[in-house]
């Protein structure tokens, strides 16, 4: 049972992205704060996978609430031998926050969006990407996405363009179906979006050959 009501959590091995000071003026650019904050007398259980029971019985603020953590992961997952992720990239759970109802277009709709950053769990394997980054383990570099105010659209990848259709799975614009033409109809759920002039972030969730896949992914304009 946690002694303590909130732990803070300060890294100072890396400094924090340029896009969480953009959103988060008054965050130190020294180093990286998250805040860990626990109901008082409740037990926690956390299983070796690193899932725990209750998921409301903890709050992540901060930074590593930013970043949003695959800790969607299925609960028997184990990591297998593989590209390791350093324990900055061990993050917390998205924060979904609703679009803004405005009166100006729908920002998804008026850019066309490159890939920033994405941790992907395909399977037992993990993979790393961002843009210009030196350690990365796969190449996202031509990967696109632009999606159409009449609900269509265009992944481009490597060269290649597939189109798909799309549409918003809930009222609060958080959630996004799509249906890829890959080259059969590939179903692709983005959730957790959250969405900016500049920025566009989800989880996003497929299953192809039977295999099931999460990625936590950032895009910027284009």
């Amino acid at each position: 049972m946690p002694n303590q009501k909130e732990v803070a959590v300060i890294y100072k091995n890396e400094e924090p992205s340029r896009l969480f000071l953009e959103a988060n003026t008054d965050a130190s650019a020294k180093f990286q704060l998250s805040v860990v904050s626990f109901l008082p007398s409740e037990s926690l259980e956390i299983e070796q996978n690193g899932y725990y029971y209750e998921q409301s019985d903890i709050t992540i603020t901060g930074y590593w609430a930013w970043e949003k953590v695959a800790d969607m992961l299925p609960y028997n997952f184990m990591d297998a031998p593989g590209p390791s992720l350093t324990k900055d990239e061990v993050l917390a759970s998205p924060v979904v926050v609703p679009q803004k109802e405005t009166g100006s277009a729908d920002p998804l709709t008026s850019q066309v969006w490159k890939a920033e950053e994405s941790r992907v769990m395909e399977g037992n394997n993990v993979s790393y990407y961002k843009r210009e980054g030196k350690e990365n383990t796969i190449n996202l570099d031509n990967d696109l996405y632009r999606f159409n105010t009449d609900n269509t659209g265009t992944w481009a990848f490597n060269g290649q363009d597939y189109k798909f259709t799309w549409h918003y799975s809930n009222a609060e614009k958080t959630k996004i179906k799509m249906i890829m033409q890959y080259p059969t109809p590939l179903i692709v759920n983005l959730e957790n979006i959250v969405i900016s002039a500049t920025s566009f972030s989800y989880t996003r969730f497929q299953q192809a050959n039977g295999v099931n896949l999460m990625a936590i992914e950032t895009r910027t304009v284009k």
